[in-house]
C-alpha cells in the first residue's frame, strides 16, 4: 500500500509565520493527482494543534474527497484525531498531568533569566506542547538555549523525558518520547490493522531534524521541501506530471485558486 507521509506548515502551506499559514488548493490538486497515481493513505504528522486542523485541514480534505483516506496526527504525534475523539499517547498523558506546573515554572524562569519571551501556548491553541516565542531583541537561539538550560535545572518536576525543540518561529516543550518517528510507526500499525497491507511511500517535511524521522524505514522515501512551490516541483517529479505542475506553481504563485477547485 502506498503512503504519503505530509508535514503541514511549510509543505502545504507558504513559508509564512504560523499565524498566516495557510493550506492552499494547489497543495489539495497534487494530493488527489498523488490519489490517482496509487497513493492511497496520507499521513498528516504537524505541530499545529487539533483546533487549527480542523479548521484548517480537514473542511478541505473532506472537499477534496481525501479525508476518509487520511490518518491525522497533531502537536508532532502527542494525539491522533479519530473523527470527533482526540487519541492522546501515553507519553502526552502523563505530561498533561504536570504541563501546567512546568509550564509557570518555564514561564518564572525565563524571566529571572532576562530572556524576553511570549508564552503562546494558548494562542497556537496547544493541547499538550507548551510554546514560547521570542520577543524584544531575544533571539531564537537564545530562546531556545535558555529553555533546555531551564529544563536540566528544574527540581520540582522530572523533565529527564522533556525536550526544548526549535521550530522556525518558536520553542516547543514536549517529551523526548513524542517524535514524528514514532507517530509514522503508529499509522504503520493502524494501517496494518485496518487494511493487512504492508506499506510503502515517500515522506514530505521541511524541518530535517524534525521531519525526517516520517521516514524511519528503508522503503520510506525522504523528501527535504521548503514552500507549497517546492512541494508541487518534488511531487510532480515524483508522479510524472511535470506539465500540469507548470500551470499549479503559476496559480500557487498568484494565490489564485486551481481549476479543479474552481468547478467542485
Amino acid at each position: 500500500m502506498k503512503v504519503l507521509f505530509l508535514d503541514i506548515g511549510g509543505v502545504l502551506t507558504d513559508l509564512l509565520p504560523p499565524e498566516k499559514r495557510k493550506v492552499k488548493d494547489e497543495a489539495m490538486d497534487m494530493l488527489v493527482k498523488a490519489k490517482e497515481k496509487g497513493y492511497e493513505i496520507f499521513v498528516f504528522i504537524t505541530a499545529r494543534s487539533a483546533p487549527w486542523v480542523l479548521r484548517n485541514l480537514v473542511p478541505k480534505l473532506k472537499k477534496w474527497n481525501l479525508f476518509q483516506n487520511s490518518i491525522i496526527y497533531c502537536e508532532n504525534g502527542a494525539y491522533r484525531i479519530e473523527g470527533e475523539k482526540l487519541i492522546f499517547s501515553k507519553e502526552a498523558k502523563s505530561f498533561l498531568k504536570i504541563r501546567k506546573k512546568l509550564e509557570k515554572l518555564v514561564e518564572e524562569k525565563l524571566k529571572q533569566k532576562g530572556i524576553n519571551a511570549t508564552n503562546a501556548s494558548e494562542k497556537s491553541e496547544k493541547i499538550v506542547q507548551i510554546r514560547f516565542v521570542p520577543s524584544k531583541n531575544t533571539s531564537l537561539d537564545e530562546l531556545a538555549k535558555a529553555c533546555e538550560e531551564i529544563l536540566e535545572s528544574i527540581k520540582d518536576v522530572d523533565t529527564s523525558n522533556i525536550k526544548a525543540e526549535k521550530t522556525r518561529h518558536g520553542v516547543n516543550i514536549y517529551p523526548k518520547s513524542i517524535t514524528k518517528g514514532d507517530a509514522a510507526k503508529d499509522a504503520e500499525k493502524l494501517i496494518a490493522k485496518r487494511y493487512g497491507e504492508e506499506i510503502v511511500g515517500d515522506a514530505f517535511g521541511d524541518i530535517i531534524a524534525i521531519d525526517k524521522e516520517m521516514a524511519w524505514k528503508s522503503n520510506i522515501q525522504w523528501h527535504h521541501v521548503e514552500g507549497l512551490k517546492l512541494f508541487i516541483r518534488k511531487m510532480a517529479q515524483l508522479l510524472d506530471i511535470h506539465q500540469e505542475s507548470k500551470e499549479m506553481l503559476k496559480l500557487a504563485g498568484r494565490g489564485v485558486k486551481s481549476q479543479n477547485s474552481a468547478s467542485m
